[in-house]
């Protein structure tokens, strides 16, 4: 798909001409490349505005690059400038495409995660097709204990009562997730044990972040929130409250 930012290129009755254009509150991130059939007008533009979104939602259903799926499910003009009005007004349901894995997959993780909301639509419909596996359950041994509580015990100390929820371990929560907060939970993955006490830590205090504050990863309010624990512990490390 090329990396431009005009409108459809309709590669078959119109082949290499530009057919459609948006108004500025969908402008697309990208220029697509469409080479099955769409209805045009006796000006050689698209005459159902319906027939491209179609197209787009099944490639996006139907590929296998995962960052490109990722990016159009959370696409949001507020986040680019202005451009994405388009992927982001897209609605998967709709067009009732059966999805592939990746696809699924994606939708599945990006809606278990405090990340950026994600194309409802999507969610809707990928729940019509997807019965995730729960996460295998893991039964911490005696120096996974210790790494517990030696971590928590250092969370407590700063002022991080991550106990005040609930904490759950399992085997995996997908390649590089050594945490989430879901259901509010604190859900702790085998990684982070194998990471080390350190990442325990770093994950625990991530996670109550999540849940006590109510702020989302990649968002402006948790890196305020971020920065704010910082210079809190800077204050009471320093004796110097400001």
């Amino acid at each position: 798909m090329d990396i431009m930012l005009s409108g459809f290129v309709c590669a078959g009755r119109a082949k290499g001409i530009a057919v459609a254009r948006f108004a500025d509150n969908r402008r697309p991130l990208h220029t697509y490349n469409i080479t099955s059939y769409l209805t045009l007008t006796e000006d050689r533009t698209v005459k159902y505005d319906w027939q491209p979104a179609e197209k787009v939602a099944q490639a996006v259903q139907h590929t296998d690059n995962v960052e490109f799926i990722e990016e159009i499910l959370k696409a949001n003009p507020a986040d680019n400038g202005g451009l994405g009005g388009f992927e982001a007004s897209l609605d998967f349901n709709f067009h009732g495409v059966a999805p592939n894995k990746p696809f699924l997959d994606t939708v599945e993780r990006l809606s278990r995660s405090n990340g950026p909301k994600i194309n409802e639509s999507a969610k809707v419909h990928a729940q019509k097709f997807y019965t995730p596996e729960p996460p295998k359950p893991l039964i911490l041994d005696a120096e996974q204990q210790a790494q517990l509580d030696t971590a928590m015990g250092f969370c407590a100390d700063l002022g991080f009562a991550v106990d005040n929820f609930p904490i759950r371990f399992v085997q995996a929560l997908g390649q590089g997730v050594m945490g989430q907060a879901f259901g509010g939970e604190i859900i702790l993955s085998r990684d982070a044990f194998v990471a080390g006490t350190k990442q325990i830590a770093i994950t625990l205090i991530e996670e109550f972040i999540h849940l006590h504050h109510g702020v989302a990863d990649e968002s402006r309010a948790m890196q305020e929130r971020l920065l704010h624990e910082l210079v809190t512990l800077g204050e009471r490390a320093l004796e110097r409250p400001l």
